[in-house]
């Protein structure tokens, strides 16, 4: 199936939006308002970017896209999923990466930003304040250029603060503006 234009998802529940075997759909949005919904793509599905409004309710996505930003107020759970940049702009937002996702890139923008990442990530890159990082999975670098209070606890993440930025909560100890460590 290919698509030439966008697709809304407003509706849906658990087990409702399968892109499957050859579908070519460039920009989904998700801006769902109810229930949770689950996104599901499979086979060689060609999927540029999935958009999750600010406000939607819980949207769990399985498969593999380019990118997923991520707006205000929404938490967003990947299971096997494969995305080379995810975009987290919105502030309040909250992002869920199972221990068989592989991540290439997460930028953080939004204030009050959680993110657990239980699976694979190469890079994170943090302008914003408040931001938690946790979880069980592997981190090869997290790049804080901006804010405060923020915290990085996921074991073996070198982290660089720059001098711009606030102290950065490291597990059980503390790393100033200006340095790095683990």
């Amino acid at each position: 199936v290919d698509v030439y234009g966008n697709i809304y998802v407003m509706g849906g529940g658990n087990h409702s939006i399968n892109l499957k075997n050859n579908t070519d759909a460039k920009r989904p949005y998700v801006n769902k308002d109810g229930n949770p919904v689950r996104i599901e793509i499979s086979g060689k599905s060609d999927i540029e970017t999935i958009h999750v409004q600010d406000g939607s309710d819980p949207v769990a996505i399985t498969g593999q896209s380019g990118e997923l930003i991520i707006g205000s107020d929404t938490k967003v759970t990947l299971y096997s999923a494969d995305f080379h940049d995810i975009a987290m702009d919105g502030d309040k937002s909250e992002l869920i990466a199972d221990q068989n996702c592989d991540i290439n890139n997460i930028i953080i923008a939004g204030d009050g930003v959680d993110a657990t990442i239980n699976g694979s990530t190469d890079y994170i890159e943090i302008y914003a304040s408040e931001v938690e990082i946790k979880g069980t999975g592997s981190i090869d670098e997290v790049y804080v250029e901006d804010g405060d209070n923020n915290m990085v606890d996921v074991s073996g993440a070198h982290i660089d603060v720059s001098a711009y930025a606030g102290r950065v909560r490291a597990g059980d100890h503390t790393i100033s503006s200006g340095h790095s460590g683990y």
